[in-house]
């Protein structure tokens, strides 16, 4: 990346770095020593932080059977990974609204977190945590860009039309685009190379190591997932994510079919959970009728599943 950005991202403002908590947090909760005490200790004095963590452990992201009213309850039913990326999202959520940012920012985030979710579900069931925290910050650089290059970026992305043609007028314009720019970020905040890694090659996942390969696939193939529900041309969103799930992950479409179901199912309360606009129920149907009806065409149009 090239120096005069690096130089103007670490001037960025509010993103420069995570709120205090959120930094204890992470550190304790990565710590392979680390005991419960210290970390509820943390949360529980950060009373609205000890709030969404509650409120978390409550929501279809867990499915627990009993009402969770404790902190020491949330973290049997989420495990230290689980109490850190609730942490760790709700954190940026306060940061992650600039006045300049797109609405579809944070609902793009978030249909993504819970796409790669449901996918790792099916695919990693041991990395749900990590690929939904990834796939929540995977366009963490969009933000870092907007507040690094406010009016520049704002012409550099003018007039794109999707998510890939935003990431490539960033590459023709910067040498670089928002995936490595927000892993650059993360590095700075000291988190985890594996979750790095995961949204550096969110949009290129190719030559990953055969260890973290199904994670930083399910990543990578959320975000096309998502613009399912974003993209004003359904049919190409559609083929899209059906390419990108057959290629790096290798689902066929009744499994695929299944996670947009979930993700259909879901998708409200995520957006309560995250405070964002609720979703026309008749409109995310809408989205899962088409998709189900267009999903065989492409299956037998490109010779797969």
């Amino acid at each position: 990346m090239d120096r005069t950005l690096e130089t103007r991202l670490r001037q960025a403002g509010a993103l420069a770095s995570l709120p205090n908590v959120a930094m204890r947090v992470v550190a304790l909760a990565h710590d392979p020593d680390v005991e419960a005490e210290p970390l509820l200790d943390e949360i529980q004095h950060d009373p609205p932080m000890t709030a969404r963590v509650l409120r978390a452990a409550n929501s279809v992201l867990y499915n627990h059977p009993r009402r969770i009213t404790n902190l020491r309850q949330a973290l049997v039913v989420m495990g230290t990974k689980g109490i850190t990326h609730v942490a760790l999202g709700f954190s940026l959520r306060g940061l992650m609204q600039p006045a300049g940012t797109s609405p579809d920012f944070w609902r793009r985030s978030v249909y993504a977190a819970l796409v790669g979710r449901e996918l790792a579900h099916r695919l990693a069931p041991l990395a749900v945590e990590d690929v939904f925290v990834a796939a929540l910050l995977q366009d963490l650089g969009i933000l870092a860009l907007e507040q690094a290059l406010p009016a520049d970026y704002a012409r550099i992305v003018a007039g794109c039309d999707g998510h890939a043609a935003r990431a490539a007028a960033e590459r023709a314009a910067l040498g670089t685009d928002h995936a490595e720019v927000g892993a650059w970020l993360l590095g700075q905040w000291g988190l985890p190379e594996l979750l790095i890694e995961a949204v550096a090659r969110s949009h290129d996942p190719r030559g990953v190591a055969p260890a973290r390969r199904t994670l930083v696939h399910c990543v990578a193939t959320s975000g096309v997932i998502a613009d399912l529900w974003l993209d004003a041309d359904h049919e190409a969103a559609t083929e899209r994510a059906w390419l990108a799930g057959d290629v790096w992950l290798g689902l066929d479409t009744e499994v695929l079919s299944g996670v947009l179901e979930t993700v259909d199912r879901r998708l409200p309360d995520m957006m309560a959970l995250f405070d964002l606009e609720a979703v026309d129920p008749a409109q995310l149907d809408a989205v899962l009728a088409a998709a189900r009806e267009l999903l065989p065409h492409y299956a037998v149009s490109h010779g797969g599943r």
